[in-house]
């Protein structure tokens, strides 16, 4: 009876995963997708269709997430390494088509990405490198910074050009926030604002 009720808790889970990010057994590549799905209502594309573009990305985030798991030995300078080189990969991959594809938009699809895998805790390996993890920058997330005097942006999220300017705020975060990683101070102060919003 006791293994049952852990199958039916597992069914639930897989259940609601699916329902919000998809489907569990792609979880990587379904946590880009999401991610690209709040990213991208930031994209002026005309009607013009970059689904390609997007494909290329998943399966780029796919190995570069992979192969950082798979690390025996990281720091937060590797990762920050690590994180701005896939950011000024992904703008590349943009850059032909959708030139202005800006760092904004690629912090927020890499970090959106992240932050989905972790949630999902389908697969263990990105614990041991969750405490590296930037902030995803976005609205809330910016009015959050600028009530608490914390290091925040000027204008839109999705405009930021500067990795420098993003990664100033990243360090800032850093120094202000105690006893927390900064995804998970993240998680807990996004939903208050979400929640709030809703009220």
């Amino acid at each position: 009876m006791k293994n049952e009720k852990i199958s039916i808790k597992g069914n639930f889970y897989r259940n609601l995963l699916y329902f919000a990010i998809g489907d569990p057994d792609n979880i990587l590549i379904q946590s880009s997708r999401k991610a690209y799905r709040d990213m991208c209502r930031t994209l002026r594309l005309n009607g013009e269709s970059l689904l390609d573009i997007r494909n290329n990305v998943d399966d780029f985030l796919f190995t570069q997430i992979n192969s950082l798991i798979e690390k025996s030995e990281l720091n937060q300078t590797d990762f920050d390494a690590w994180h701005k080189s896939v950011c000024l990969e992904i703008i590349r991959f943009y850059y032909d088509k959708y030139p202005m594809f800006s760092i904004g938009q690629a912090q927020k699809w890499l970090n959106m990405t992240l932050k989905y895998f972790y949630v999902s805790q389908i697969d263990q390996r990105v614990n041991k490198v969750s405490d590296y993890f930037h902030v995803p920058l976005d609205n809330y997330i910016n009015e959050i910074l600028i009530n608490n005097n914390l290091s925040s942006f000027i204008g839109a999220w999705s405009k930021m050009s500067s990795y420098d300017d993003y990664m100033n705020i990243q360090k800032n975060i850093r120094l202000n926030i105690k006893n927390q990683s900064p995804i998970d101070w993240e998680m807990e102060q996004w939903l208050k604002a979400a929640v709030d919003r809703k009220e």
